[in-house]
């Protein structure tokens, strides 16, 4: 049952929303200078990638008529949705001027990425590099290959085979397929992985994950197979229905009780799990790995059940995010999120708050578990270095030669709370506010890589430098 500690951070949730309603209620629409009626629409550059792909990112079409300020604005969301993809490393859309035959043709050009990678794992194989640089231990990284071929048969499909030893063994396939019908609205993923460990985190203690490790011998096995279908009949806005089996086993060390017979409750060896979601995404954000500005909004609700006969439960969770540029190369951003779980009564392995997916900045060594959490984070960003193109004169290949740069330097202001009516006395951030603030650097990179360097202080007294990598918030 969420508690008064909760509502100062959900009036950081509220005013994000209530500044994105607010701008789309109170904003104006420039009247019509002139009208344009769309010619021909022609790509150049997609070498392997079919047209239909890239037209299904316009919001537009032959034979539409636009006035130039909303011909403008389409073309701007054009060439975000299409960089979007993740196919192109430049995507340019022009519009010509009118012909003969009073229509405006558009033209895109296009640069193509490298398709094909495979490469080394070198991975850690805990929650994050910070966690992993305290110990250093080299007996938690993940080693292996993995073979990624993006923008099959040139329909933007993914197949992804992952083989991987070292701290978790794993052998994994995925395969997305963007549309499967063809209006271009339906498309699915799968997913089928087996993955062990030889340590095991059984325990949350002192606001941290307890370990417990046998080197002779495998504690914990998973299988899992995932099945999502999306539906996608406007260009922002996707329906996924999530279906996903789990078979997870530990070894008997774990359950017994002076370890966590709580880890799949009643001291269980086996737990088997359906989970059946359903998750509506609104993503209206110019870059998604790195948005500057625009809106997203993704909701979820769904059911796990237990095949061991082990009572049900529903989980709902919201992510919120807005992002504008304030003024010149200043922007500014409120990011929220809010999980919710119908009973407090869960295995220990599905009690997770923070310190996985998300967290208050300042808190990267602690795991908060709970049945309910909201999360605050506001952030301003100055983008000190402008994204600049760096060439590589002895780099043969084309789609490697160039490296595009840029850096933002940014102040940010995090609060949390977690409920968890269940914790231990010496797990003492959870019902409890939490705040983070600090200053750091993002760098916006090859490939889509984001590297942030942040140096964060909370309001327990702790601080120090913290290193991410493709984690903005």
């Amino acid at each position: 049952m969420l508690t008064t500690k909760y509502f100062h951070v959900i009036r950081i949730m509220l005013l994000g929303m209530a500044v994105v309603f607010c701008r789309q209620l109170y904003a104006q629409n420039s009247p019509i200078d002139s009208s344009y009626i769309i010619g021909e629409i022609i790509i150049q550059g997609n070498t392997q990638t079919k047209d239909h792909i890239i037209l299904r990112e316009l919001a537009f079409k032959q034979g539409d008529t636009l006035s130039k300020q909303k011909l403008l604005q389409l073309r701007a969301k054009g060439m975000q949705q299409i960089f979007n993809l993740k196919l192109f490393t430049s995507v340019v859309v022009e519009i010509a001027p009118k012909n003969n035959k009073q229509t405006t043709d558009i033209y895109i050009y296009l640069k193509e990425r490298w398709y094909l990678f495979v490469i080394p794992i070198l991975e850690l194989g805990d929650r994050n590099f910070n966690e992993w640089y305290a110990t250093k231990r080299l007996d938690r990284l993940n080693y292996g290959g993995r073979v990624t071929r993006f923008n099959m048969r040139g329909r933007n499909e993914t197949m992804r085979i992952n083989v991987q030893s070292g701290f978790t063994r794993k052998l994994s396939l995925d395969y997305h397929f963007p549309y499967i019908n063809k209006k271009l609205t339906i498309g699915a993923a799968i997913n089928f992985t087996y993955s062990d460990n030889k340590e095991v985190w059984y325990r949350t203690s002192n606001n941290k994950l307890q370990r417990f490790r046998d080197p002779d011998n495998v504690l914990f096995k998973r299988y899992k197979s995932v099945l999502i279908l999306n539906y996608r009949r406007k260009i922002y806005t996707n329906h996924s229905f999530i279906n996903e089996y789990n078979n997870l086993n530990i070894a008997d060390t774990i359950a017994k009780q002076e370890l966590n017979p709580n880890y799949f409750r009643n001291a269980a060896t086996q737990q088997q799990s359906i989970y059946n979601a359903y998750n509506y995404t609104y993503d209206n954000r110019d870059f998604r790995l790195y948005a500057l500005n625009g809106i997203l909004l993704s909701a979820e609700l769904g059911n796990y059940t237990f095949f061991s006969g082990e009572q049900s439960f529903i989980k709902a969770q919201l992510l919120t995010e807005y992002h504008t540029q304030l003024k010149g190369r200043n922007y500014f951003s409120i990011v929220t999120a809010l999980k919710y779980s119908s009973t407090p009564n869960q295995p220990y392995n599905l009690y997770k708050a923070f310190g996985y997916d998300y967290f208050v900045r300042g808190f990267e060594y602690s795991v908060i578990d709970g049945q309910n959490s909201v999360l605050g984070k506001v952030n301003y960003r100055y983008n000190f270095l402008k994204q600049r193109q760096y060439s590589l004169s002895n780099v043969k290949l084309k789609k490697f030669s160039t490296i595009p740069i840029a850096a933002y330097a940014k102040l940010y202001y995090d609060v949390g709370y977690v409920d968890n009516p269940v914790a231990t006395v010496d797990n003492t951030f959870a019902n409890t506010t939490l705040r983070g603030f600090g200053a750091g650097i993002d760098l916006v990179t090859y490939y889509d890589r984001v590297v942030t360097f942040e140096y964060s202080f909370n309001n327990k007294g702790q601080r120090g430098l913290f290193l991410h990598f493709n984690s903005t918030f």
